[in-house]
């Protein structure tokens, strides 16, 4: 990376996966030796700090408020921004984090010659983006040098177009600092961690968890995350588990969230890759994770380090929370499994996949 000079394309310094996992590559990237520009296209009201050798460049989208002119207005003048910011930096590679801001990416570098990096942290199909996004991603994505999938499911999810052209490297999960505690293993309390979207499947969670609660009294549900949760709520006061079942809202300290669980659950209708669950994987935290396009099944082996059941299937995931519940040495077995999920999915291999995907998009010659 020394002597490189690559520009980052990021939604938000808003924090998130994606945005996290854009900021540690940026990162290591400079500490490297690269010059590294990172341009977002909107402000966050908590904008996470940036790395160490790290310029930010800000391209004031307009984002989703205005009218529809406004808005069009706001967009174009980005994109002038934008390519005036590729042309004046000359970097050797873009590399683009997050659908639309992929696009925007691709839109704003024609005829330039820059080689494009565009990576895909969602389910290209399922997850949606709006109709005249998902028209000009169709239309742009093929023009990307390299399209990257944050797993494999996520190539294989794209268009015959995009997918000759596309490459898994898997997101990386963080080994925990050694002086954390345990899980509450015993605890019967079931958490899950996520956006409150459809996407996540919490409502397949409530309808399940009344299941377990009917025959685990004891039983409590914490839900973590940002989102509209009263449409949740209302169905927990329909099913009669108001009291079980708690909204815990955004945190800052994830693991401290996750090891006070017995078992995570992870209900998603479709991923990208799923950081939450690999999180709790590396706590040692059991794991009950729906089998879903994309993500889960490739970091969860089951019945070794955690049980899959099919998506959006209440009655398998109800019985597979359960069977972790009532049964301490199935939940220490699996937790224990889990924790090697670091070393399968580790930041060295990541960094590696990046250095040689770049080198081969900027033909320079690849480390060893």
């Amino acid at each position: 990376m020394h002597g490189q000079n690559i520009l980052v394309c990021l939604t938000s310094l808003t924090r998130g996966g994606a945005e996290q996992l854009a900021l540690r590559l940026a990162g290591d990237w400079a500490a490297q030796g690269a010059s590294v520009i990172l341009a977002t296209l909107l402000e966050a009201a908590h904008p996470m700090p940036l790395p160490a050798g790290v310029t930010h460049v800000a391209l004031h989208h307009p984002g989703d408020t205005g009218t529809l002119p406004a808005r069009l207005i706001g967009t174009l003048a980005c994109l002038r921004r934008l390519r005036a910011l590729i042309r004046a930096s000359r970097p050797d590679v873009v590399v683009a984090h997050v659908d639309r801001t992929n696009v925007m990416a691709l839109l704003a570098s024609r005829g330039l010659g820059t080689p494009i990096v565009v990576v895909e942290h969602n389910h290209p199909v399922r997850h949606p983006i709006g109709r005249a996004w998902n028209m000009l991603r169709w239309r742009t994505y093929p023009t990307a040098t390299c399209i990257i999938g944050v797993s494999q499911g996520v190539v294989d999810a794209l268009p015959p177009s995009c997918r000759a052209r596309a490459v898994a490297i898997p997101n990386w999960i963080e080994p925990p600092p050694p002086d954390l505690p345990q899980p509450a293993i015993g605890s019967e309390r079931v958490v899950a961690m996520g956006r409150l979207v459809p996407q996540k499947g919490f409502d397949v969670l409530i309808d399940a968890f009344a299941q377990v609660a009917a025959r685990r009294p004891g039983a409590t549900l914490t839900i973590w995350g940002r989102g509209d949760n009263q449409p949740l709520e209302q169905q927990a006061a329909t099913l009669g588990i108001t009291r079980a079942v708690t909204f815990a809202g955004f945190t800052e300290d994830p693991r401290a969230a996750l090891l006070s669980g017995h078992v995570l659950a992870f209900p998603s209708r479709y991923e990208g890759f799923g950081l939450a669950l690999g999180e709790a994987m590396a706590l040692g935290l059991p794991v009950v994770a729906a089998d879903c396009e994309a993500g889960p099944g490739e970091l969860v082996r089951d019945r070794i380090d955690g049980l899959l059941v099919p998506p959006e299937n209440t009655a398998a995931l109800a019985e597979a929370l359960l069977r972790v519940l009532q049964d301490a040495d199935l939940a220490h077995r699996l937790g224990a499994a889990a924790r090697d999920i670091t070393d399968r999915f580790s930041f060295e291999r990541a960094r590696m996949s990046w250095a040689r995907l770049i080198a081969r998009c900027t033909g320079r010659t690849p480390p060893g």
